[in-house]
C-alpha cells in the first residue's frame, strides 16, 4: 500500500533490498557449485540481517508518521525501544 506522503527511507531501503536479492542469488549459485555448508550458513545470516535492518527501517518510518498524532510520548519510545530489539 502507497502512502500519499511516502516513506522517509526511500533509496536507502530500496538499495537494501537490492543488496539482499544479490547475496540470495549469491547462496543459489553456491549451493549450486556445493559450496561448504558453513559458508552457505553465513551468507544466508548476512542476508537475514539485512531483512531484519529494513524491517526496522520501515517500521520506525512509519512510527514517525503515526505516533506523532496518534500516540504519547512515552508509548513512542517503549516501541523504540522494542523494534531495536527485535531487530538483533
Amino acid at each position: 500500500m502507497k502512502t500519499n506522503d511516502g516513506p522517509a527511507y526511500g533509496d536507502e531501503v530500496l538499495q537494501m533490498v537490492k543488496t539482499a536479492v544479490g547475496q540470495l542469488s549469491a547462496v543459489e549459485r553456491m549451493l549450486s557449485d556445493g559450496v561448504c555448508c558453513t559458508e552457505v550458513a553465513t551468507q544466508i545470516a548476512a542476508v537475514q540481517g539485512l531483512m531484519k535492518k529494513i524491517v526496522s527501517l520501515m517500521v520506525r518510518d512509519r512510527m514517525a508518521k503515526c505516533l506523532p498524532e496518534k500516540g504519547s510520548e512515552e508509548l513512542s519510545k517503549a516501541l523504540q525501544v522494542l523494534i531495536e530489539k527485535t531487530s538483533k
